[in-house]
């Protein structure tokens, strides 16, 4: 889980939550996140190996659904999957 900032975003690389340096990743990226919130609100992320390929860049963004402006301090739940020797969920 992770919290955006005022501005409704966050970013972070995968390895802040998992320690993995020692192989590779591939393509495809997969990756949702769910806004958690009582209000309509939205969550948009972005995804993208490092240009080393050990780690992954990570960008979410919430945004309120009634007039599509960021949506600051939202709890978001985030789910992943990059192809890896072993499956990482």
């Amino acid at each position: 889980m992770a919290r955006t900032d005022s501005g409704g975003k966050i970013e972070f690389l995968l390895s802040e939550y998992f320690c993995l340096k020692s192989v590779q990743f591939q393509y495809p990226l997969n990756m949702v996140a769910t806004a958690r919130s009582a209000k309509p609100i939205t969550a948009s992320v972005e995804i993208a190996l490092t240009s080393d390929w050990r780690d992954a860049e990570v960008s979410i963004a919430s945004w309120n659904l009634v007039d599509g402006s960021p949506a600051p301090d939202t709890s978001v739940f985030w789910n992943c999957r990059i192809p890896y020797p072993v499956t990482i969920d």
